[in-house]
């Protein structure tokens, strides 16, 4: 399945296909020259970041009788080594397990793998998560480009908006699916609340980690907070207050 792999055969029409997959679709100038695979891999790196191509239908997972099937398209890795998937492939992922795409750096070879425990190193891209009740928990980045491609590559930042209730002297936390997996920083730009409460909100960007960041605080009166932290790929906002129930919405966005 990887694109290139350590002293495989490499055709003119495997050097033509690097550039018409990132979208020069008329893509034709290499001819006989010689190319090592890292090499070829660089010019992949230099031109998308890691992530799924915007191409047939780009990798999406789907449950079926116990098994789970990535669809047909392009995953591209931070080496720039690539998986092309041109019919779906099916493995077995129990509930709870995330799939995703590896890389092998030391052999060349790419797969796709599930394991218990969201990858924390390595060559990876993530696909998918399977859902205590049966469902996928779509977990695909999207690679963006570096360069100039078609209108049609998705920008690389996203603008959500949750809604909490903050529980007098409780640590609540309330967990969220990101729209872009792959961030990594969180710009706050409004919180209502929705109750008679009338001051200005200093809202926090911050970079996200598995550690609790805050994002906003207010210390007099009926105190409130807002944390969040990145973990397993999904955003867990923790909020706490004193004297009163609060009923918030948080709009912010991902980069």
């Amino acid at each position: 399945m990887a694109e290139f792999e350590g002293n495989a055969v490499v055709t003119t029409e495997d050097l033509n296909n690097i550039a018409i997959d990132l979208g020069d679709t008329t893509f034709s100038a290499f001819s006989n020259n010689k190319f090592g695979v890292d090499k070829l891999n660089e010019i992949t790196a230099d031109i998308v970041g890691k992530g799924v191509l915007n191409t047939g239908n780009k990798c999406k997972v789907i449950l079926n009788d116990g098994m789970a099937y990535i669809q047909t398209g392009i995953i591209v890795f931070e080496s720039g080594a690539k998986i092309r998937i041109t019919e779906p492939i099916a493995v077995s992922a129990a509930t709870g397990e995330y799939i995703f795409a590896y890389n092998d750096v030391t052999t060349g070879k790419a797969s796709i793998q599930t394991s218990a425990k969201y990858p924390s190193s390595g060559d990876y891209v993530m696909l998918a998560q399977c859902a205590a009740d049966g469902s996928v928990v779509d977990l695909r980045q999207m690679s963006a480009a570096k360069t100039t491609l078609p209108s049609d590559v998705k920008n690389n930042y996203e603008e959500l908006e949750i809604t909490f209730t903050a529980t007098p002297n409780i640590y609540t936390e309330t967990k969220v699916t990101p729209d872009l997996p792959s961030c990594e920083m969180i710009c706050c730009i409004e919180l209502s609340m929705k109750t008679n409460d009338n001051y200005p909100y200093s809202l926090n960007g911050v970079f996200l980690s598995e550690k609790d960041q805050n994002v906003f605080r207010k210390q007099e009166g009926s105190a409130l907070w807002v944390d969040v932290r990145k973990e397993d790929g999904f955003l867990i906002f923790t909020t706490y207050t004193i004297n009163s129930t609060k009923n918030f919405a948080l709009k912010f966005i991902l980069a």
